[in-house]
């Protein structure tokens, strides 16, 4: 291919120039940043475990997952354009600097689609999970994983599924050549730009119900909660309080209040993503591709804000079982002392 052909100038651009470089260090910056998180998060759940039932416990795993497949995108992507940076940073040969279609699918398409596929998805099971626990708070602390296992393998095919249409359309657009080399690291088409968007839009449409799914559980589980600890004097003898119920209830309460301000931030983060996409978009024509492509990237900062920010909140959700617990048993008093206060206040109204 000639060095000066319209495409090898651009790919050289968008790797060389200096606003874009300035771009890709921002990026890295951002991208290493849940990688770090998530080590400190893979040990406080070694160490300290936590006390969830395993089929929440499992979503919460492949939503961490999922973060990680996107960040992993991102990382072949950018280390892909240092080496090329290294390898010829006068860009002596532009052409060398086009990306194969094939990698093109395997690092924005794959990783990115498949977070963005799964992510809703896993966030809205943690509701259904919830609401199943809530219905069936008596005896849910002794049931398997069964269900856990069922709704994440329903998800992760869903996501395959999609990325699979999502490829075949944008193979077809491409006379299915796989080999075929792209000024730029990304899989563009009007008729995938399409699907991305009613994808986007459905995918909010999840997330909406998502979050009202956790607000009326929240007031529902106080609500039963409450109901509990007001009747079980009352109902003592006849089982009306049941403590793996009070227990799932306390549970359901954690987790949705965990899971609650995540469930907005994600929402929040993809509402902005999404419109400042669509301001950029209008300027496609007026700035040079270079800088709107690094510009879009820089966009993408957000989605990798909210995944440092989840990881955050998960690694505190960690510590604060931790600390609950140890602090539940150390204000249980010993046996002894319980016995010697008792006999106490029995001798004062003796005399």
């Amino acid at each position: 291919m000639d060095n000066n052909s319209s495409d090898c100038l651009l790919a050289r651009d968008i790797i060389l120039t200096k606003y874009a470089q300035i771009a890709r260090i921002i990026m890295l910056i951002f991208n290493t940043i849940p990688v770090i998180l998530f080590v400190f998060l893979f040990l406080d759940y070694k160490k300290y475990r936590l006390a969830l039932h395993g089929n929440l416990k499992l979503i919460y795993v492949f939503i961490v997952l999922s973060s990680m497949n996107i960040v992993a995108g991102y990382f072949l992507v950018e280390f892909r354009h240092i080496f090329l940076t290294i390898s010829d940073p006068n860009g002596t040969n532009p052409c060398s600097m086009l990306c194969p279609l094939w990698y093109s699918l395997l690092s924005r398409g794959c990783f990115g689609f498949v977070f963005s596929c799964s992510m809703p998805l896993l966030h809205f099971c943690a509701v259904l999970e919830r609401w199943r626990a809530t219905k069936l708070a008596r005896k849910y602390e002794n049931e398997d994983r069964k269900f856990g296992i069922f709704v994440v393998i329903i998800v992760m095919t869903i996501s395959l599924l999609y990325f699979a249409f999502y490829a075949y359309i944008v193979l077809d657009d491409y006379n299915m050549e796989w080999n075929k080399m792209l000024a730029y690291n990304a899989t563009v088409t009007n008729r995938s730009n399409l699907l991305s968007i009613y994808q986007t839009y459905f995918m909010l449409f999840i997330l909406a119900l998502t979050i009202l799914g956790d607000y009326l559980l929240l007031r529902k589980n106080g609500k039963m909660r409450r109901m509990v600890f007001s009747n079980s004097n009352q109902q003592l003898n006849n089982n009306g309080y049941s403590l793996a119920e009070n227990y799932q209830f306390h549970e359901n309460l954690l987790a949705i209040r965990f899971i609650l301000p995540l469930d907005i931030a994600y929402g929040l983060t993809n509402s902005i993503y999404f419109g400042l996409v669509i301001i950029l978009r209008s300027f496609q024509y007026v700035i040079p591709f270079s800088v709107f492509l690094a510009n879009y990237n820089l966009i993408t900062v957000l989605q990798l804000v909210y995944i440092s920010t989840a990881f955050v909140f998960f690694r505190r959700y960690i510590n604060f079982n931790r600390s609950g617990r140890q602090n539940h048993l150390t204000s249980i008093q010993p046996t002894e002392q319980l016995g010697k206060k008792y006999f106490e206040q029995l001798n004062l109204q003796w005399n």
